[in-house]
C-alpha cells in the first residue's frame, strides 16, 4: 500500500469505531471520535521511511510528539513531527516517533481525549488500522452500441457524454486537500493494465490542475454516425472512486473510443 502523499482513515484497533481526529485549531485539540477526518502522510527526503501526519480538515497542522504529549503544530518542520509506520499485519501499523523511537501512538483510554504515546510491544491499543481515503475501480463503459451491418443504410444519433472528473451524490468534496494524491495511489493500488492507470492518472493530473471543481467535469450532446455494413461501438474508459466518506464518491471518465468492425467484437 502505497503512504507517501496518500491520506487515510486512522482507526484505533482497541477502539474500532474511534478515528484519530482535530476538534479546532488548539494544541491539545487531538484525540478520537467518530468522526470521518483523513490525514496524509508526507515522506520527509532527508529521513527515509518516516512521514509528518498532515490533518486535511485544519490544512498545515501535524502531529507532534513533545515532553508535554502528543499535540499538533502548523510550525515548520521538525523531528517530533516525524514518525515511521511498522506493519503488524491486516492494514494495521504501530506509529512510532522518530525523535524518541521508543514512543508508540496509543490510544490511552475509550475517552476522546485519551490519546498519546507509550512504549510496550504490539498491544492493540497501540495498532492502527490505514483506511485510504479512496478504493479505485477501473473498467470499460460502453455508452453505445448499434449492429448495422444487416443495415441498408448509415445513420445517426445524438448522445450525452460526459467526460472528467464527476461527484457522485455530492455536489463537491469536503476538502481538496491531498485530493490529487490520493486519487492517483488508489489508481496505483486497482486492479488495472499498466497503460489504463497512466491514462487516469494524467487525466487526473489535468483536470485538477485546473482549481475550480465545477470544471472537472463536462457534459455535451454528440453526434454519433453509424456506417452501413459495421457493427459500431463507443466505450470510455472509467474509474469509480468510493471512500468511507460517502461524500467523496466520484468517478473519472476518460474520452471516448470508437470501435467498429464488419466482424464481431471480441
Amino acid at each position: 500500500m502505497q503512504l507517501n502523499n496518500n491520506s487515510f482513515l486512522i482507526t484505533s484497533k482497541m477502539f474500532e469505531n474511534e478515528n484519530l481526529a482535530m476538534w479546532g485549531t488548539g494544541c491539545k485539540q487531538i484525540g478520537t471520535n467518530i468522526e470521518i477526518q483523513f490525514w496524509q502522510l508526507k515522506e520527509e527526503p532527508n529521513y527515509p521511511g518516516y512521514f509528518y501526519i498532515c490533518n486535511t480538515k485544519y490544512d498545515g497542522y501535524r502531529i507532534a510528539n513533545l515532553e508535554k504529549g502528543i499535540i499538533c503544530e502548523n510550525i515548520p518542520d521538525n523531528e517530533s513531527q516525524l514518525f515511521k509506520f511498522e506493519e503488524v499485519g491486516d492494514s494495521y501499523y504501530q506509529i512510532c516517533n522518530y525523535k524518541k523511537q521508543e514512543a508508540k501512538l496509543t490510544k490511552l483510554g475509550k475517552e476522546n481525549d485519551e490519546l498519546g504515546f507509550s512504549d510496550g510491544t504490539s498491544d492493540d491499543n497501540q495498532s492502527w488500522k490505514l483506511v485510504p481515503r479512496f478504493k479505485a475501480y477501473v473498467t470499460t463503459v460502453t455508452i453505445c452500441s448499434y449492429d448495422n451491418r444487416k443495415g441498408s443504410e448509415s445513420f445517426s444519433t445524438e448522445i450525452s457524454v460526459t467526460t472528467g472528473l464527476k461527484f457522485e451524490p455530492s455536489s463537491s468534496f469536503l476538502t481538496t486537500v491531498g485530493l490529487k494524491e490520493s486519487l492517483m495511489a488508489s489508481v496505483s493500488s486497482a486492479e488495472a493494465d499498466e497503460t489504463s492507470k497512466l491514462k487516469i492518472k494524467a487525466d487526473i493530473q489535468r483536470l485538477l490542475s485546473n482549481g475550480q471543481e465545477e470544471n472537472w467535469f463536462h457534459e455535451s450532446p454528440t453526434r454519433f454516425n453509424i456506417p452501413v455494413g459495421m457493427n459500431y461501438r463507443v466505450k470510455q474508459l472509467t474509474c469509480y472512486f468510493s471512500s468511507p466518506l460517502k461524500s467523496d464518491y466520484c468517478n473519472l471518465r476518460c474520452d471516448y473510443i470508437i470501435d467498429e468492425t464488419p466482424g464481431e467484437f471480441h
